[in-house]
């Protein structure tokens, strides 16, 4: 079974090789909108939306206390809304896009399933 530190050693490999590889801000937000979106769906189908948009907001509040950036990442009902980490990352001019099915549409603005 693997720990907390195991989850670093890997998110903290993934992030040097995007530093390393000089990957764009705006690929890596939609990157981290298509993983999150596939973790949405999974645990969307077990938890529920109401469990997860609460397990959602508490993660993202205790996240924002070590990486003042996520603020600008806002949690629905249906998902994470994305645009101001977009937006942040130097990306497209402020219209919404959405990120739920691991793609960019121009119909909303949420990294989830939905």
């Amino acid at each position: 079974m693997s720990d907390d530190s195991d989850h670093s050693v890997i998110v903290d490999a993934w992030m040097e090789r995007a530093v390393a590889s000089h990957t764009p801000p705006e690929e890596l937000v939609r990157t981290f909108a298509q993983a999150f979106g596939a973790v949405w769906r999974r645990a969307q189908l077990t938890l529920g939306d109401v469990t997860l948009t609460a397990m959602l907001d508490r993660v993202l509040h205790t996240a924002v206390e070590q990486f003042a950036f996520l603020s600008s990442l806002e949690v629905e009902a249906t998902g994470l809304r994305c645009d101001g980490l977009r937006d942040s990352a130097h990306g497209p001019p402020a219209t919404s896009s959405s990120w739920g099915s691991g793609s960019c549409s121009r119909s909303s603005s949420r990294c989830s399933g939905g």
